[in-house]
């Protein structure tokens, strides 16, 4: 008797929560829910009916009244089925959970709504995915390391299609990833010949609040030029237009960084600040990617080396010219004296800080050491380049149809390069690779001392000896000569450079 008492008031109370939560679980899907945007204004509710007027079905969500802004991202199948558990892992433990309902965050964590979420599951619309409510178990926050491990476990070109999605993922979630976690992933994605995804992180900035530093760029041309080594003309004209493109990309994001402030500093004006007050607060005028003297130059180097291999050797369209040219405006070019003059001491010199912060600094150099390698690299190849371009508008061979279409390729109404200022541009093109001419020796000697300093560091941070560290220093550039030798191996672009 006591049994049955037992099991008929467990019934009655299942029956019960279910008539309550059934009820809940159906609001949580359907009634509508007032978005939170980083940009823009919360969006009103569109119904037009009042909260009492229930001859009106509430409309389906939408990914408008989603929390997260953006779209939730998908992951395709990888080469790897562990990245594929990870991403999955991932989106299902932490990318959906921006893009629910508070509600509908709420029946995902409470314990006592598991089991009816796995019984019957309920499916919401996130833009134009459907997505099941399921339980969320664990509430610990899921590490930046976990962004790394992923990323180090793409190994074919095809498998860093899951990094823009990864980024934003990450962001929409509130872990915000650090500089060294995005150039750690474009420098691998380069080196398979996958610097477009640093173009799809851009295009996506409106989303995943990302704004790439100086750095960043630096990798993403980089990346362009192992493309520009590859054999086949298509890959190396897409390998320019896409470090282009990348250019403008950094263009617009200088844009509107510069927007933002001097809308912060009218604010301030107008609140009473004064110019030091202002500066205290926001800091100094931010200074654009785009006017990076090392980006610059290595954009110069993929356009050169495109020019060297498939125009005769003759600056295709002033590209190269135009480049050089803005990396020697002085407001440019002065930083970069500033920096090749600046003497390196031991990193243990500077300060008694901990080893890891010691490790940082160390990589820091590194990081500069592989920067002046490829540029000086970059910028022999453009001054090589400009020099043929000038001798030969200056003594031109005589006329036939290929030396024709030469100087025809030289023209581009876009940069005033016209036949009519023709000479006139081949005398600022020559001054250009005279000037060339005597910084590069400047910056090996400057390279040469770098990697003198780093020696000793190196036997005392990474335990390498004086010669390892030389060589590994030395090694930098040739990392991106070989990354194009492992593609051609893999046949990329190989049959094209035969059609």
């Amino acid at each position: 008797m006591a049994t049955a008492l037992r099991i008929a008031a467990t019934t009655t109370t299942t029956t019960t929560m279910r008539g309550i939560i059934r009820p809940f679980l159906a609001i949580a899907q359907l009634q509508p829910h007032r978005a939170f945007s980083l940009s823009w204004p919360r969006p009103k509710n569109s119904i037009g009916t009042s909260p009492q007027d229930s001859s009106v079905p509430p409309p389906p969500e939408t990914s408008s009244t989603n929390a997260a802004s953006g779209p939730l991202p998908t992951f395709a199948p990888t080469s790897s089925p562990e990245l594929d558990v990870l991403l999955s892992h991932l989106r299902k433990e932490m990318f959906i959970e921006p893009h629910l309902l508070e509600r509908q965050r709420v029946l995902t964590h409470k314990k006592k709504n598991h089991a009816l979420l796995e019984e019957d599951p309920i499916h919401v619309p996130i833009g134009d995915q459907t997505v099941p409510l399921t339980p969320k178990v664990v509430h610990n926050p899921i590490s930046r390391r976990t962004f790394t491990k992923a990323v180090q476990m793409m190994t074919e070109p095809s498998d860093f299609d899951a990094l823009p999605g990864l980024v934003l993922g990450f962001t929409q979630s509130g872990q915000n990833l650090q500089e060294k976690h995005i150039a750690m992933a474009v420098r691998k994605a380069g080196f398979v010949g996958r610097t477009d995804v640093l173009l799809r992180i851009l295009e996506q900035a409106e989303f995943n609040k990302i704004r790439i530093p100086a750095p960043i760029a630096r990798e993403g041309f980089r990346g362009f030029t192992v493309l520009a080594k590859l054999p086949s003309k298509r890959t190396v004209i897409k390998a320019v237009k896409g470090a282009r493109y990348l250019r403008n990309l950094l263009g617009q994001q200088d844009s509107l960084a510069l927007g933002e402030y001097k809308s912060a500093v009218a604010a301030l004006e107008k609140a009473g600040k004064t110019q030091r007050g202002i500066e205290s607060e926001l800091g100094s005028e931010p200074v654009g990617v785009t006017k990076d003297p090392v980006a610059l130059g290595t954009l110069a180097g993929v356009t050169s080396m495109a020019s060297k291999r498939f125009n005769e050797g003759l600056d295709h369209g002033g590209y190269t010219a135009e480049y050089i040219k803005k990396m020697f405006k002085p407001e440019i070019w002065d930083t970069m004296k500033k920096k090749l003059q600046h003497p390196w001491n031991s990193v243990y010199d500077a300060t008694d800080a901990p080893y890891d912060v010691i490790r940082e600094a160390f990589h820091d150099r590194r990081a500069d050491v592989t920067d002046l390698n490829v540029l000086i690299d970059s910028l022999q190849t453009a001054e090589e380049v400009l020099n043929n371009t000038a001798t030969l508008i200056l003594n031109p061979p005589p006329l036939t149809p290929a030396t024709s279409d030469l100087h025809d390729s030289l023209l581009n109404p876009k940069h005033g390069l016209t036949k009519e200022k023709m000479k006139a541009h081949a005398v600022e093109v020559a001054a250009l690779a005279k000037r060339l001419r005597l910084e590069i020796p400047l910056m090996q000697q400057t390279l040469a001392k770098w990697i003198d300093a780093m020696a000793d560091d190196g036997v005392r941070v990474m335990n390498w000896t004086p010669d390892d560290t030389r060589f590994r220093m030395d090694g930098t550039k040739k990392k991106y000569d070989w990354a194009a030798g492992e593609l051609v191996k893999k046949g990329v672009g190989v049959e094209e450079a035969k059609a």
